[in-house]
């Protein structure tokens, strides 16, 4: 996690990096993270207990598009922001992450297998 904000991931060099923005929820000022890799969603929900369970590409374009932000106004520009949506579903994997207040479920993500990122 980059950012408990906003995070835009871009393609570059053959794969997806995540860059943090300087929005963070205490509007505090905070030091800029580098780049990372994108190896997975994880999508979180609130559960009973802490498990994973991956998610078909279909269900994290939908996500994905829930909150994709677009600042064009073109339909050229929306049309690209739909085409990254889509390339993103198709190349990376994707989990529920569900969690509740007793158990961690840091250590699930840890144990995630990703697929190559590559574009």
């Amino acid at each position: 996690m980059l950012s408990d904000e906003i995070s835009a991931v871009r393609p570059v060099g053959g794969r997806y990096l995540c860059f943090p923005t300087p929005f963070w929820g205490e509007m505090e000022p905070r030091p800029m993270a580098p780049p990372a890799p994108l190896l997975a969603f994880g999508l979180p929900r609130k559960a009973d207990s802490a498990r994973l369970a991956p998610i078909s590409r279909a269900r994290l374009l939908e996500r994905l598009l829930g909150c994709a932000l677009s600042f064009g106004a073109t339909a050229g520009e929306k049309r690209a922001v739909v085409d990254l949506a889509t390339a993103l579903a198709e190349r990376v994997l994707a989990f529920d992450v569900y969690f509740s207040l007793n158990q961690d479920p840091w250590c699930l993500l840890d144990a995630i297998d990703p697929l190559p990122s590559t574009l």
